[in-house]
């Protein structure tokens, strides 16, 4: 358990670095897709959001709810 999340924490300063500039740009291939289905995202999302409902057997769109509030 350690070592993984030794990987974790790893990857996450890796990332990082990439992100504030200080990572070598030789050490790291970024993709970029050519389109992005914005649509099929958040489908997969609501699905996901709805799965969590009935799982945890709350009213639907509860945990979405839930979500927002913590952003605030």
């Amino acid at each position: 358990m350690a070592s993984r999340a030794a990987n974790i924490l790893d990857g996450t300063r890796q990332a990082l670095a990439i992100a504030e500039g200080e990572a070598d740009p030789a050490s790291y291939k970024i993709h970029v897709p050519a389109e992005v289905d914005v649509r099929a995202i958040r489908m997969g999302l609501s699905r996901m959001a709805e799965q969590v409902d009935r799982t945890l057997c709350l009213a639907k769109g509860t945990y979405v709810h839930l979500l927002g509030s913590q952003e605030q």
